[in-house]
């Protein structure tokens, strides 16, 4: 009889912590999705300004200052070609804009690996030029959109620019080196926290 009142006791102590950590789960749920941004964010990099949007077609008009307003559905964007051109024909050959064009495309970065998932593009008043100088840099993406840190898992830069992801803030850790493109990032892969372009 005791050991039944024992077992019945820890049964219910059981039961009583287990209903505890269900209730928490969906408030850390919620927590998460209520930081979570829209899926599809654009930064102005000088300005660390972030806007973030329902589609990936509404960020790339505000990436483009309103010069590129039909492009296609960021799964995609990365296998179109005449989408890459339309980006890379806002600036010069020198890394300047064109004319009447104020803001250009330096990356698209994204969630998953092979260009899947949200998208974080990032854009600058002018593209980069022909020399192995960094043209722009972000110290710690967590100063300007907290979920971004350590979720990039694939990338393609435009308007002339490659891309260094770094593992830690401060351009310090691992690192992916000067790249164009990255269809996955390998050991980088959900590490990124801060980025310089070139």
């Amino acid at each position: 009889m005791r050991t039944t009142s024992k077992g019945t006791r820890i049964f219910a102590a059981v039961a009583t912590l287990l209903a505890g950590m269900t209730a928490a789960a969906p408030a850390a749920q919620a927590s998460e999705a209520e930081t979570r941004p829209l899926p599809h964010c654009t930064m102005y990099i000088s300005a660390g300004t972030v806007d973030c949007y329902a589609t990936f077609h509404e960020a790339i008009a505000n990436a483009t200052g309103g010069k590129v307003t039909d492009a296609p559905s960021a799964a995609s964007a990365m296998h179109d070609e005449v989408f890459a051109q339309r980006l890379n024909s806002l600036t010069e050959p020198d890394g300047s804009p064109k004319t009447g064009v104020a803001r250009v495309v330096t990356s698209i970065e994204f969630q998953h690996p092979r260009y899947q998932g949200a998208t974080f593009t990032w854009y600058q008043s002018r593209g980069c030029d022909n020399d192995t100088g960094v043209e722009y840099s972000v110290r710690n993406i967590k100063d300007h959109n907290s979920w971004w840190n350590d979720r990039i898992s694939s990338f393609r830069g435009y308007s002339k620019c490659q891309v260094n992801h770094y593992e830690h803030t401060g351009f310090r850790g691992a690192r992916t080196g000067y790249r164009s493109e990255m269809s996955t990032m390998g050991v980088m892969e959900d590490e990124t926290s801060s980025l310089r372009w070139r």
